[in-house]
C-alpha cells in the first residue's frame, strides 16, 4: 500500500544517514548511502500522486540529504540539482518565505560558491538572510552566520569593502548575542583582520 511504501522509504532514508559501520571506507559508505537514498526517492514517488510529490517534505529532505552526500564527494552540479528539487518542493509545500527554506538557500549558496558562481551564491545567501531576518529578527546568531557567509563570498571574489561590511554586521550581532569573549566573536575579528591585511591596511588588521 501507499502507507507501507512511505514507511519503507523512511526506513531507507534512516539507514542511509546512519551508515557508520566500522571497517568501511568513507567512499564506500557514501556510495551505499546514495543507493539507499535513491531507493527511498523511488519509493516515495511510487507511493504518491504527482501532486503529493510536489509538496512532500519527507521527499524534500531526502533530496537534501542526497545533495549533501554529492557535495561532500565534490559532485557539485549533481548536488545543485538535488538542492534545487528540495527547494522547489519546500516552496510549494510551505511558501517561499518559510523559515525551513533558509537552509536550502544556504546549501545552494555554498555549492555555487564552490563552483565559482559568485552571483548565484550571493543571490541564494541573500534569500536565506531575508528569510532569517523575517523569521528570527535581525539580531539572531543565525543571521550573523549568514552575514559571515556573504562576507566570505565577497572576500574570495576580491570585493573587500563589501566583505568588511558583512563581517562587521556579523560582529555587531555576535557581540550583542554572545558577548565579546565568545569564540565566534574572535573568529569574526580574524575575518575582518584578514580582509584588511589583503587590502594592505595593516594598522586595521
Amino acid at each position: 500500500s501507499g502507507l507501507q511504501g512511505l514507511q519503507t522509504a523512511n526506513t531507507q532514508t534512516g539507514l542511509a544517514t546512519d551508515l557508520d559501520a566500522p571497517g568501511k571506507s568513507a567512499d564506500r559508505k557514501s556510495e551505499e548511502a546514495l543507493v539507499l537514498l535513491k531507493e527511498a526517492i523511488a519509493i516515495y514517488e511510487g507511493a504518491q500522486s504527482e501532486e503529493m510529490q510536489h509538496s512532500d517534505m519527507n521527499l524534500a529532505a531526502t533530496h537534501d540529504i542526497i545533495g549533501s552526500f554529492l557535495f561532500n564527494q565534490g559532485k557539485y552540479p549533481d548536488a545543485v540539482e538535488e538542492f534545487k528539487r528540495c527547494l522547489s518542493i519546500g516552496e510549494k509545500a510551505l511558501g517561499k518565505e518559510h523559515p525551513r527554506l533558509s537552509a536550502a538557500h544556504n546549501h545552494l549558496g555554498t555549492v555555487y560558491f564552490k563552483q565559482g558562481k559568485i552571483e548565484a551564491a550571493l543571490w541564494h545567501n541573500r534569500q536565506s538572510l531575508a528569510i532569517e531576518v523575517a523569521a528570527l529578527g535581525g539580531t539572531h546568531p543565525d543571521v550573523a552566520t549568514t552575514h559571515s557567509n556573504i562576507g566570505s563570498v565577497f572576500f574570495n571574489n576580491g570585493r573587500y569593502e563589501d566583505a568588511v561590511a558583512e563581517f562587521e554586521a556579523c560582529l555587531a550581532i555576535r557581540r550583542e548575542a554572545l558577548g565579546e569573549g565568545h569564540v565566534d566573536v574572535a573568529e569574526t575579528h580574524n575575518n575582518i583582520g584578514a580582509v584588511r591585511f589583503y587590502q594592505g591596511k595593516y594598522s586595521e588588521a
